[in-house]
């Protein structure tokens, strides 16, 4: 049997640690009682800081009312240089196309990089039988912009493309790294065989709020920086990108003749005004950006990045569009990319009718079946991987081994 002794012994010290432990235990709880009861009595007592708005709560009177006309609008005539308003008054498309490209390229405010740019390659890493080359460009002012050049294994001279990334992740995104909207399309372009250089966009990615310098800092203040040094955000990426298709023209793997331009969202905006200015592109796929000027602030709620000071006066986006004919081009929209609330919605009330403007353009110069729509169902504002690689199978081939 067991010595009851030995049991009392026992007791006495136990039971003495379990009261020291109670009390930890008890103060504990004490002190957490008291900063949820703190922290619930803020929380109960918080008012709007002074400086925002003063005496809030005390305020006797309601706010009052004052009704305003919402419905405002930035251009309400044609633009000068619209192509409807040149035919109407009897110039030539010759003409037309001269004096739209000249002003266009002033309203982007870009200077025409003629010269091949400096780059080093960092590294190389294989994967799934796709060579990912991590390349930095220096631009003419003498901005690093780095890119990835995606190019098959054993790869010779074949189609290639430039993919501009949209408000993104940047190349990251674009090559597959991560995931988001775009879908990992220079990747899946290269698993396809063609070669693809896909370049970082400044106030992105890897030029993204990189320090204190300038060029390092988010897209909005790039575009407010770009601005004030009388340049534009769209600008600038028109420039790097001429710059990467002049680096193209040296590469052993690449066709410059059979050279084509992808991109989404504010990258489809780039892509298409590229394509009307310099003619090595010879096919456009453009996603989630084509909309009238005036709706993608206005419907679209996008931010400056976009903007180009005095476009409304003189040209539409699907003039822009019409430049870049008889070459081929795809527009594509996600059916559901039109929730304003998200700062997208680049399928608004005004995409389809800038879509057939633009063919109106393309037809003047015969080649109306060269401009083309998909509208994928179920889809938001995302790109379409399968729609664009249909269109560029068809539009720009791969070389045959």
């Amino acid at each position: 049997m067991p010595d009851s002794n030995t049991n009392t012994n026992l007791i006495g010290p136990l039971q003495s640690a379990l009261l020291k432990q109670r009390r930890w235990l008890m103060m504990a709880m004490l002190m957490v009682g008291a900063c949820v009861i703190v922290i619930i009595w803020g929380m109960c007592h918080y008012r709007i800081p002074g400086k925002l708005w003063r005496n809030v709560d005390a305020m006797s009177e309601p706010i009052p009312e004052i009704t305003i006309a919402k419905a405002y609008r930035v251009q309400p005539g044609a633009p000068r240089l619209s192509f409807g308003q040149h035919v109407e008054s009897g110039g030539t498309l010759e003409e037309w196309r001269f004096r739209a490209s000249e002003k266009l390229k002033e309203l982007l405010g870009i200077d025409w990089p003629v010269a091949i740019p400096t780059v080093r390659s960092i590294d190389e890493q294989l994967e799934e039988g796709v060579v990912r080359e991590t390349l930095v460009f220096t631009q003419s002012d003498g901005q690093e912009v780095p890119a990835f050049l995606l190019r098959p294994v054993g790869a010779h001279q074949r189609a290639t493309l430039v993919v501009i990334p949209g408000h993104s992740r940047g190349i990251v995104a674009t090559a597959g790294i991560v995931a988001d909207a775009q879908h990992g399309n220079a990747w899946a372009f290269a698993k396809k065989g063609y070669v693809v250089l896909t370049m970082e966009v400044r106030g992105f990615g890897y030029l993204g709020m990189m320090g204190e310098s300038p060029e390092g800092v988010d897209f909005m203040s790039h575009a407010a920086y770009s601005l004030h040094a009388g340049k534009t955000a769209l600008g600038r990426s028109v420039e790097d990108v001429i710059a990467g298709v002049n680096y193209l023209s040296t590469r052993s793997e690449v066709d410059i003749d059979k050279l084509g331009l992808v991109g989404f969202s504010s990258g489809g905006k780039t892509a298409i005004y590229l394509a009307a200015l310099d003619l090595r592109i010879r096919a456009v796929v453009a996603s989630g950006c084509v909309m009238s000027n005036e709706a993608n602030f206005r419907l679209s709620r996008h931010d400056s990045y976009e903007v180009l000071p005095g476009m409304s006066s003189w040209l539409e986006l699907s003039d822009c569009m019409g430049l870049v004919a008889p070459r081929a081009m795809l527009v594509h929209w996600g059916e559901l990319d039109n929730e304003p609330w998200k700062r997208c919605a680049a399928y608004n009330e005004s995409s389809l009718t800038e879509f057939e403007t633009a063919r109106q353009i393309y037809s003047a110069q015969g080649a109306g079946m060269l401009l083309e729509k998909v509208v994928t169902p179920r889809m938001g504002h995302e790109f379409d991987n399968a729609s664009a690689l249909e269109f560029l199978m068809r539009r720009l081939p791969l070389n045959s081994e």
